[in-house]
């Protein structure tokens, strides 16, 4: 498998990162813990409790936001259109009302295991916010050996269907996501560069 097939960066995609991490820390708080879907490692502590899954207690604990719970309205956010214009070739996230259904921010602590995300989707389109720093790594369930690792300087679009994680990651990691993709990361990526969206090498 080769590395384009697991990850398309998208350079040129512009975003008010402040603005999205100001949201990001008003609503990723104790006080909205309903609205949050939060996960351990550990069945002995409960998946509510919250601050408490930091880097410093040992265990990965991190958990999803989506901006249709929120209680206040951000669908009008210039970002809602801009993704919803250049995914315009995906039936999944062609409107600004599916981008608004299937945006989330993941809010993650300390190590992310590997794992996949089908069936909630084929690949994500994610953008870092904090603590992006170390690689996300890809790795062959069959011969158990590294296919690909890609730090996130940038907005890009990962597979998701194959096993998938940051081993090496210690502290907060905050993305905002794009969850819901039907169509295969390849597919997409061809039609955005066949459309100049992007630029493939």
């Amino acid at each position: 498998m080769l590395p384009s097939d697991l990850t398309c960066a998208l350079p040129d995609f512009k975003y008010d990162h402040d603005s999205l991490v100001q949201i990001a820390d008003t609503y990723l708080t104790p006080e909205y813990q309903d609205l949050q879907i939060c996960y351990t490692d550990d069945e002995a502590f409960p998946d509510n409790a919250y601050r408490e899954y930091t880097h410093d207690s040992g265990y990965c604990r991190w958990c999803m936001l989506f901006f249709k719970d929120l209680p206040e309205d951000f669908s009008d956010l210039p970002l809602i259109q801009d993704i919803a214009e250049l995914f315009s070739c995906c039936d999944s996230q062609s409107t600004t009302e599916k981008v608004y259904e299937n945006l989330f921010f993941f809010d993650i602590w300390g190590e992310l295991p590997f794992h996949k995300d089908n069936p909630y989707r084929s690949f994500g389109f994610n953008i870092p916010l904090v603590g992006c720093s170390e690689p996300t790594q890809w790795w062959s369930e069959e011969s158990n050996t590294l296919l690909h690792e890609a730090d996130f300087s940038g907005p890009m679009m990962i597979n998701t269907e194959v096993m998938h994680g940051c081993p090496a990651n210690t502290g907060r990691r905050l993305f905002l996501s794009l969850d819901g993709f039907t169509e295969s990361l390849s597919d997409v990526r061809h039609t955005l560069n066949a459309q100049g969206k992007i630029k493939q090498d």
